[in-house]
């Protein structure tokens, strides 16, 4: 009786298991859905397509989507580094025009509120990271990494632009973000210091933490 328990509970647990993974799959591809549909209205950016109440309720789904699915790993680093990447090309189309303000503050808004939870999960990685860490043990691969570096790389030219009319929402988000930034910066290096790695990350003067392509962190980036 005790073994054919045990077999019924193994083999119910492979269904949950299974069924999870499909689920998950599931909102996985339906987030990546309604990120792109996204991404197309910003790239549009015509006032006559959607008004921006609509934009703003479909950005704030989209980016609630993609929170609780990276608190179950549900997309890989190389699609977060393909949408950051699609995310910064609607921005760039947004900056370049100027019949539709708004559509350029909200794709601003969403790329840096796509990077305050790139920043905010990749903080509780590092820190699991730390605690685990030592001279000698191999430095384990670093997940979100990479997507956050290319994101600050993409932001860079933004911080010439002061997006001329002042807007509250977008302000409290970028300032957000460069504080979950510093956070990450600093744990990287310390990171860095706990593994015995050369030290090649650095803090800017302003306090925001400067990523470099350098060799030594392709391990940490994955």
């Amino acid at each position: 009786n005790n073994s054919t328990n045990a077999g019924n509970n193994k083999k119910s647990s492979k269904e949950d298991n299974s069924m999870a993974r499909a689920q998950k799959a599931a909102a996985s591809k339906s987030c990546l859905a309604y990120f792109v549909d996204l991404q197309y209205d910003f790239y549009q950016q015509k006032e006559e397509q959607l008004a921006e109440t609509a934009l703003r309720d479909k950005m704030v789904a989209v980016i609630a989507s993609l929170d609780s699915l990276l608190q179950v790993s549900g997309f890989s680093d190389g699609l977060l580094c393909k949408m950051v990447v699609v995310s910064s090309f609607a921005l760039e189309r947004a900056r370049s025009e100027t019949q539709n303000v708004s559509a350029h503050h909200l794709s601003r808004e969403f790329l840096f509120m796509m990077g305050s939870i790139l920043a905010n999960r990749l903080e509780g990685i590092l820190t699991k990271t730390l605690e685990k860490g030592g001279a000698n043990k191999a430095l384990p691969s670093v997940r979100l990494l990479l997507p956050l570096e290319i994101l600050v790389e993409f932001l860079d030219p933004l911080l010439e632009d002061d997006c001329h009319d002042f807007n509250s929402n977008l302000h409290t988000v970028e300032v957000e973000f460069w504080k979950q930034l510093v956070i990450v910066g600093n744990l990287t290096h310390q990171v860095v210091e706990r593994y015995k790695i050369q030290d090649h990350f650095v803090l800017t003067p302003d306090s925001r933490p400067s990523f470099t392509q350098i060799k030594v962190y392709q391990n940490l980036k994955g």
